[in-house]
């Protein structure tokens, strides 16, 4: 035979072919070896003592170390890529694990935190290895980590015995580890010993911990199995004290097991032809219809894109009506129950009266034992026309590189397409929605959503009254790759100065140098809001903001937000400030003042030698906790005053305080927002990060007050995705996936109490 390594003949699928995994198996020299393995890697878990743990081992092959795991009282679930170590593990009575037929560098097909712990003997280097055009080592390995990071309970450990080749392979190994989010290193026991040297990667979740100490011709293991033996395979009754396997006996001790352990992953299930299936949990079996419909559900955006229903615009109020008419039929489809509630009529700048959208409510499901889900969207966008700057037609879903480009393809048509393929999908599998759902779907929230509060409160004690928790999903991560969840908003207070100097507009050359130009008054008083730093001057308002906690300053510094790709992204060279922590306070958690134009000054292409004899400068500020926009009101127009007084200038001035709304903060530890980052960690295999948003939703404090009850921000779209801009977008992935994790969070809602 051979003297390469076993990974160097072929895929392990095909090298343990029948004959090698009888032969690995019936060897009572490599029976002794693994498992003395197996235990020094159970002892590496540093499990609690006396604990029954629920355990994974990757690459159980034959079942020899979950034997290990078994003799320990530890429950555990195997998978491996060679089905005929498999069927042995299968005729062998005395495995008690649940078995499944998985590729490693396809990930760990699990829930979230399912396991305590996990061990793996022999079995990582074979990532190392490509077998194929299309395997991709680095990629197979990260992607199985991340996975296995998600699957285990914060704070446990998995162990890899396993066989380097070089020291630069054991480093490219702990390289994906560590991108994954695990922490630890390698201990070398006895490493001065040609046979007994074992190395293992010991990785551990929720922090930093200490290496475990090496073993060496000092300090032996400290215990060995003592009943190492040759395997036999028999079909009869096993020999000590254990129910047979298929008796009602086993059976009844296994659900009771499975009942200590919670919901229960995956199992392997052997066909009437004698191949390994794996039976899918309700979650895989989603992922995989959604993968399937991918073309379907782009097809879906695609038409709500191609409705202009833009509410800013008296001439696309019908498409606006239109879509809101669409959406519910996509919606009756689904089974719900839909009512169009009217909304009024509109009175335009111009003195036009026209009819508002009604807002949609929708229900789907009325069980009185289950839970109820409010979900809110709106359907009406910004305007966009080509001329605009667009790239392509903004009412037209255009496929490139990846991406779906279209005028509310991410605020927030897309979205809301996504809760109907969740919905969809979950109908079409005959899979138990585990809450009743109902939706607010509004036509006005680019217009400052009017009329919805006053519908809201009216529907108090009917619509809303039975609402247990409400998500919306018209907010953005904070980067490009890594899925957030928003706990808060900051609120708004807008504001115009008036400055009128003329009774009508005058010509420059014939009237300047005699008149009091309102602009340079304008732009006076607007130079003395704010510093160069963008402090702002206006008295008394930092006093207003709470105070920040060392916690907030923690989680802060956690968040995974790169400076430099920020800047990038906003096509900026440089910030107020280069420190991540401030940077996003000043976007989160303190006030800010920007400067939004002049209505009344020229402001198109070309020369206009005019003065305007009244214009309107507008600004607006962002108030975070404790600030309440009355109190702010006064204290910006008492501070523009002033500011006046001290002009001196002929010319009539005016504050006007537009519209105003609060902000809003949420608790990110209530289990509702646990049932979010649970979705999300089962998608992408990785924990969420906790954010703010810098921008505001006044609906989210509404729907908070008049239910009572929790609100979450559950974002599925990029940073980049250029919301309100030219070219705004969508990512496929994170349409696809983040219609993945919406379906996700449904089932996770069955977990809160």
């Amino acid at each position: 035979m051979s003297s390469k390594r076993p990974e160097h003949l072929g895929p392990p699928e095909l090298f343990y072919n029948n004959v090698e995994a009888r032969k690995y198996t019936t060897n009572s020299h490599i029976i002794q070896i693994q498992n003395e393995m197996a235990e020094r890697a159970l002892e590496l878990l540093a499990l609690p003592p006396e604990k029954q743990c629920f355990l994974l081992d990757i690459g159980c092959g034959s079942g020899l170390s979950g034997e290990v795991l078994t003799e320990k009282g530890h429950h555990w679930i195997g998978f491996d890529i060679s089905e005929d170590m498999l069927k042995i593990a299968k005729e062998d009575n005395e495995c008690e694990g649940e078995l499944v037929l998985q590729d490693m560098g396809k990930g760990c097909p699990f829930r979230p935190g399912v396991f305590d712990g996990a061990i793996s003997i022999s079995a990582i280097q074979w990532l190392c290895h490509a077998n194929s055009k299309e395997e991709n080592p680095k990629k197979r390995l990260l992607h199985f980590f991340q996975t296995l990071y998600g699957a285990l309970d914060r704070g446990s450990r998995a162990v890899f015995q396993f066989y380097p080749e070089s020291a630069e392979q054991s480093e490219f190994i702990m390289q994906q580890a560590v991108q994954a989010g695990f922490n630890g290193g390698l201990v070398v026991d006895f490493p001065n010993s040609t046979k007994a040297k074992k190395i293992y990667l010991v990785l551990m979740t929720g922090g930093m911990q200490k290496l475990p100490r090496a073993l060496t011709e000092e300090e032996p293991q400290s215990s060995h199995i003592s009943n190492i033996k040759r395997r036999t395979w028999v079909t009869g009754r096993e020999k000590n004290a254990k129910p047979v396997k298929g008796s009602r006996a086993y059976i009844e001790a296994k659900k009771e097991r499975m009942q200590r352990q919670g919901k229960y992953p995956v199992l392997v299930q052997r066909s009437c032809q004698g191949q390994f299936q794996v039976a899918m949990s309700a979650y895989e079996q989603i992922a995989a219809v959604i993968d399937k419909h991918q073309t379907k559900f782009i097809q879906r955006l695609r038409e709500a894109v191609e409705i202009p229903s833009v509410s800013a615009d008296a001439a696309f109020r019908k498409d606006v009506f239109a879509m809101i008419s669409w959406a519910q039929k996509e919606l009756e489809v689904l089974g719900a129950v839909c009512e169009q509630v009217q909304n009024g009529i509109q009175t335009l700048a111009d003195g036009q009266k026209i009819p508002l959208p009604p807002v949609l409510f929708a229900t789907l499901g009325k069980d009185k034992s289950k839970k109820t889900l409010l979900i809110y969207g709106h359907l009406d966008v910004q305007p966009a026309a080509l001329s605009d700057g667009w790239n392509t037609d903004p009412f037209k879903l255009i496929e490139k590189d990846g991406k779906l480009y279209g005028r509310g393809s991410t605020d927030d048509k897309g979205p809301i397409m996504a809760w109907i393929n969740a919905v969809e999908v979950m109908n079409e599998l005959k899979i138990d929605i585990p809450v009743n759902i109902k939706f607010v779907l509004e036509g006005m929230e680019e217009s400052g959503s009017e009329g919805l509060d006053d519908i809201l409160k009216a529907h108090k004690d009917s619509f809303l009254s039975d609402v247990d928790f409400t998500c919306i999903s018209d907010s953005y991560w904070l980067g490009k790759n890594k899925p957030c969840i928003t706990y808060g908003l900051r609120g708004i207070c807008y504001y115009g100065v008036e400055i009128t100097a003329a009774k009508q507009d005058l010509h420059s050359g014939v009237f300047g140098g005699t008149v009091h130009d309102g602009v340079s008054d304008l732009c006076w008083l607007f130079s003395h809001l704010m510093d160069a730093s963008g402090n702002i001057k206006i008295d008394g308002l930092h006093e207003l903001v709470a105070p920040v906690t060392h916690e907030e300053v923690e989680l802060y510094k956690k968040i995974d937000f790169d400076v430099e790709e920020y800047k990038k992204d906003i096509l900026v060279d440089k910030l107020i400030t280069e420190d991540k922590v401030k940077i996003l306070m000043n976007r989160w958690r303190f006030p800010s003042l920007s400067i939004h134009g002049i209505e009344g000054a020229f402001h198109g292409p070309g020369a206009k030698t005019v003065i305007p004899s009244k214009i309107i400068g507008k600004f607006s500020i962002r108030i975070v906790p404790n600030m309440e926009p009355e109190v702010v009101d006064k204290l910006v127009v008492e501070y523009l005053n002033k500011l006046w007084a001290q002009r001196n200038s002929p010319n009539k001035f005016r504050a006007i305080p537009y519209q105003g709304s609060l902000p809003w903060v949420s608790d990110y530890n209530h289990p509702h927002y646990q049932a979010g980052a649970a979705a999300i960690k089962k998608v992408f295999g990785a924990e969420p990060d906790y954010i703010r948003e810098g921008g505001s939703i006044p609906v989210t404090l509404t729907f908070q007050e008049l239910t009572g009850k929790n609100v979450m921000l559950l974002p599925i779209g990029a940073a980049d995705d250029m919301a309100h801009s030219q070219n705004e977008k969508i990512n496929i992935t994170n349409y696809i996936e983040g219609t993945k994790v919406l379906a996700a969070y449904l089932l996770e809602l069955a977990n809160v109490k």
